[in-house]
Protein backbone atom coordinates (compact mmCIF):
# COMPACT_ATOMS: atom_id res chain seq x y z
CA UNK A 1 0.00 0.00 0.00
CA UNK A 2 2.79 2.38 0.95
CA UNK A 3 5.98 2.75 -1.16
CA UNK A 4 9.35 3.00 0.54
CA UNK A 5 10.56 6.57 1.03
CA UNK A 6 13.79 7.68 -0.61
CA UNK A 7 16.76 8.18 1.75
CA UNK A 8 16.89 11.68 3.11
CA UNK A 9 20.23 12.25 1.34
CA UNK A 10 18.75 11.52 -2.05
CA UNK A 11 18.44 14.59 -4.21
CA UNK A 12 17.40 13.60 -7.74
CA UNK A 13 17.50 17.09 -9.18
CA UNK A 14 21.07 17.76 -7.96
CA UNK A 15 22.47 14.37 -8.99
CA UNK A 16 20.75 14.39 -12.35
CA UNK A 17 22.01 17.90 -13.01
CA UNK A 18 25.64 16.95 -12.26
CA UNK A 19 25.40 13.89 -14.48
CA UNK A 20 23.99 15.97 -17.28
CA UNK A 21 26.58 18.77 -16.83
CA UNK A 22 29.57 16.41 -16.80
CA UNK A 23 28.27 14.59 -19.86
CA UNK A 24 27.71 17.86 -21.69
CA UNK A 25 31.08 19.37 -20.80
CA UNK A 26 33.13 16.37 -21.82
CA UNK A 27 31.15 15.36 -24.85
CA UNK A 28 33.07 15.56 -28.09
CA UNK A 29 32.67 18.72 -30.07
CA UNK A 30 31.53 20.87 -27.15
CA UNK A 31 32.84 24.43 -27.64
CA UNK A 32 32.96 25.25 -23.93
CA UNK A 33 34.98 22.12 -23.24
CA UNK A 34 37.50 23.07 -25.89
CA UNK A 35 37.83 26.57 -24.42
CA UNK A 36 38.27 25.25 -20.85
CA UNK A 37 40.91 22.76 -21.95
CA UNK A 38 42.78 25.41 -23.92
CA UNK A 39 42.78 27.75 -20.94
CA UNK A 40 44.01 24.98 -18.63
CA UNK A 41 46.74 24.03 -21.11
CA UNK A 42 47.80 27.68 -21.39
CA UNK A 43 48.00 28.07 -17.60
CA UNK A 44 49.99 24.87 -17.20
CA UNK A 45 52.35 25.82 -20.03
CA UNK A 46 52.95 29.33 -18.63
CA UNK A 47 53.59 27.93 -15.15
CA UNK A 48 56.05 25.31 -16.36
CA UNK A 49 57.88 27.69 -18.69
CA UNK A 50 58.14 30.34 -15.95
CA UNK A 51 59.48 27.75 -13.49
CA UNK A 52 62.04 26.58 -16.06
CA UNK A 53 63.37 30.04 -16.85
CA UNK A 54 63.37 31.05 -13.17
CA UNK A 55 65.37 27.92 -12.41
CA UNK A 56 67.83 28.64 -15.23
CA UNK A 57 68.25 32.19 -13.97
CA UNK A 58 68.88 30.92 -10.44
CA UNK A 59 71.50 28.45 -11.68
CA UNK A 60 73.17 31.18 -13.73
CA UNK A 61 73.59 33.38 -10.66
CA UNK A 62 74.35 30.52 -8.24
CA UNK A 63 78.19 30.73 -8.42
CA UNK A 64 78.11 34.48 -7.71
CA UNK A 65 75.67 33.95 -4.86
CA UNK A 66 77.80 31.21 -3.31
CA UNK A 67 80.89 33.39 -3.64
CA UNK A 68 79.10 36.20 -1.79
CA UNK A 69 78.12 33.79 0.98
CA UNK A 70 81.72 32.53 1.28
CA UNK A 71 83.16 36.03 1.52
CA UNK A 72 80.57 37.15 4.07
CA UNK A 73 81.14 33.99 6.09
CA UNK A 74 84.91 34.55 6.13
CA UNK A 75 84.36 38.17 7.19
CA UNK A 76 81.81 37.54 9.95
CA UNK A 77 83.51 34.47 11.45
CA UNK A 78 86.83 36.31 11.29
CA UNK A 79 85.40 39.10 13.43
CA UNK A 80 84.00 36.68 16.02
CA UNK A 81 87.22 34.67 15.98
CA UNK A 82 89.36 37.76 16.54
CA UNK A 83 87.21 39.05 19.39
CA UNK A 84 86.99 35.76 21.28
CA UNK A 85 90.61 34.59 21.26
CA UNK A 86 90.86 35.14 25.00
CA UNK A 87 88.02 32.63 25.41
CA UNK A 88 90.14 29.93 23.74
CA UNK A 89 93.63 30.75 24.93
CA UNK A 90 95.21 31.85 28.15
CA UNK A 91 98.65 33.45 28.40
CA UNK A 92 100.27 32.57 31.73
CA UNK A 93 103.54 34.09 30.53
CA UNK A 94 104.26 36.53 27.72
CA UNK A 95 104.27 34.61 24.43
CA UNK A 96 103.13 31.36 26.06
CA UNK A 97 99.59 30.32 25.09
CA UNK A 98 97.65 27.40 26.53
CA UNK A 99 94.32 26.32 24.99
CA UNK A 100 91.22 26.55 27.15
CA UNK A 101 88.95 23.54 26.73
CA UNK A 102 88.11 21.68 23.54
CA UNK A 103 86.25 23.30 20.68
CA UNK A 104 84.47 21.55 17.83
CA UNK A 105 85.57 22.34 14.29
CA UNK A 106 83.06 22.13 11.42
CA UNK A 107 83.45 22.18 7.64
CA UNK A 108 80.99 24.57 5.99
CA UNK A 109 80.56 24.21 2.26
CA UNK A 110 79.21 26.83 -0.15
CA UNK A 111 79.24 25.33 -3.62
CA UNK A 112 82.86 24.48 -4.47
CA UNK A 113 84.33 26.32 -1.48
CA UNK A 114 84.74 24.65 1.92
CA UNK A 115 85.71 26.49 5.10
CA UNK A 116 86.78 24.97 8.39
CA UNK A 117 85.97 26.91 11.55
CA UNK A 118 84.38 26.58 14.96
CA UNK A 119 80.81 25.37 15.23
CA UNK A 120 78.22 28.10 15.66
CA UNK A 121 77.28 26.58 19.01
CA UNK A 122 80.86 26.96 20.26
CA UNK A 123 81.07 30.50 18.93
CA UNK A 124 77.88 31.32 20.85
CA UNK A 125 79.30 29.69 23.98
CA UNK A 126 82.45 31.79 23.68
CA UNK A 127 80.41 35.00 23.44
CA UNK A 128 77.85 34.30 26.16
CA UNK A 129 79.70 32.09 28.66
CA UNK A 130 83.46 32.42 28.24
CA UNK A 131 83.74 36.16 27.56
CA UNK A 132 82.90 38.71 30.24
CA UNK A 133 83.07 42.49 30.55
CA UNK A 134 86.74 42.47 31.59
CA UNK A 135 87.63 40.23 28.64
CA UNK A 136 86.09 42.65 26.15
CA UNK A 137 87.89 45.55 27.81
CA UNK A 138 91.17 43.68 27.32
CA UNK A 139 90.25 43.08 23.68
CA UNK A 140 89.46 46.78 23.40
CA UNK A 141 92.99 47.63 24.58
CA UNK A 142 94.43 45.50 21.79
CA UNK A 143 92.18 47.01 19.14
CA UNK A 144 92.84 50.56 20.34
CA UNK A 145 96.59 49.93 20.17
CA UNK A 146 96.20 48.30 16.74
CA UNK A 147 93.45 50.19 14.86
CA UNK A 148 94.41 48.35 11.66
CA UNK A 149 92.61 45.26 13.03
CA UNK A 150 89.21 46.93 12.85
CA UNK A 151 90.07 48.62 9.57
CA UNK A 152 90.87 45.19 8.13
CA UNK A 153 87.38 43.95 9.10
CA UNK A 154 85.77 46.97 7.44
CA UNK A 155 87.80 46.55 4.26
CA UNK A 156 87.03 42.84 4.13
CA UNK A 157 83.29 43.49 4.39
CA UNK A 158 83.46 46.03 1.56
CA UNK A 159 85.36 43.57 -0.63
CA UNK A 160 82.94 40.78 0.28
CA UNK A 161 79.94 42.79 -0.89
CA UNK A 162 81.42 43.57 -4.29
CA UNK A 163 79.50 44.91 -7.31
CA UNK A 164 76.75 42.23 -7.44
CA UNK A 165 75.74 42.03 -3.79
CA UNK A 166 72.68 44.27 -4.23
CA UNK A 167 71.15 41.64 -6.54
CA UNK A 168 71.13 39.02 -3.78
CA UNK A 169 70.58 41.29 -0.80
CA UNK A 170 67.53 42.74 -2.51
CA UNK A 171 66.06 39.25 -2.85
CA UNK A 172 66.65 38.30 0.78
CA UNK A 173 65.50 40.91 3.32
CA UNK A 174 66.88 39.01 6.32
CA UNK A 175 70.38 38.70 4.85
CA UNK A 176 70.21 42.35 3.85
CA UNK A 177 69.27 43.31 7.42
CA UNK A 178 72.11 41.28 8.95
CA UNK A 179 74.73 42.69 6.57
CA UNK A 180 73.56 46.26 7.13
CA UNK A 181 73.60 45.74 10.89
CA UNK A 182 77.17 44.43 10.80
CA UNK A 183 78.26 47.37 8.65
CA UNK A 184 76.57 49.74 11.10
CA UNK A 185 78.24 48.14 14.14
CA UNK A 186 81.65 48.33 12.49
CA UNK A 187 81.15 52.04 11.78
CA UNK A 188 79.95 52.70 15.34
CA UNK A 189 82.93 50.86 16.81
CA UNK A 190 85.32 52.77 14.54
CA UNK A 191 83.78 56.01 15.85
CA UNK A 192 84.38 54.83 19.44
CA UNK A 193 88.04 54.26 18.59
CA UNK A 194 88.29 57.68 17.01
CA UNK A 195 87.08 59.49 20.11
CA UNK A 196 88.71 57.18 22.65
CA UNK A 197 91.25 59.04 24.76
CA UNK A 198 89.68 62.41 24.08
CA UNK A 199 87.49 62.24 27.15
CA UNK A 200 84.25 61.33 25.36
CA UNK A 201 84.63 57.53 25.32
CA UNK A 202 86.16 55.21 27.91
CA UNK A 203 87.77 51.84 27.43
CA UNK A 204 84.66 50.30 28.98
CA UNK A 205 82.47 51.90 26.31
CA UNK A 206 84.78 50.63 23.57
CA UNK A 207 84.54 47.16 25.10
CA UNK A 208 80.74 47.35 25.07
CA UNK A 209 80.82 48.40 21.43
CA UNK A 210 83.05 45.41 20.58
CA UNK A 211 80.67 43.13 22.46
CA UNK A 212 77.73 44.37 20.39
CA UNK A 213 79.82 44.03 17.22
CA UNK A 214 80.69 40.41 18.06
CA UNK A 215 77.02 39.47 18.43
CA UNK A 216 76.15 41.17 15.14
CA UNK A 217 78.93 39.23 13.39
CA UNK A 218 77.76 36.01 15.06
CA UNK A 219 74.16 36.57 13.86
CA UNK A 220 75.36 36.86 10.25
CA UNK A 221 77.69 33.85 10.61
CA UNK A 222 74.88 31.74 12.03
CA UNK A 223 72.49 32.68 9.20
CA UNK A 224 75.10 31.79 6.58
CA UNK A 225 75.97 28.53 8.37
CA UNK A 226 72.31 27.52 8.13
CA UNK A 227 72.53 27.97 4.34
CA UNK A 228 75.66 25.83 3.95
CA UNK A 229 76.32 22.13 3.75
CA UNK A 230 78.32 20.99 6.74
CA UNK A 231 80.41 18.12 7.99
CA UNK A 232 83.02 17.28 10.59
Amino acid sequence: MFSHAKPHTYSPDYVDFLNWLSGWLFSSGNVLTDVVLQVLWFLVTVTVVKWYFDRQEELRWLPAKQNLYVQLFITSTGIVDGLTKSARWEEPHPGVFIPKGEWEMIWYRFGQASLNTFSMQDFYSMLTESMNKADFENVAKTYVERPELLEAHQDQLRRALGPWSDVFLGRDPELNRLVNDLDKRLSETAAKFKFYGRGSDTLEQVGVSLHILSHSAYALSSWLANHAERGR
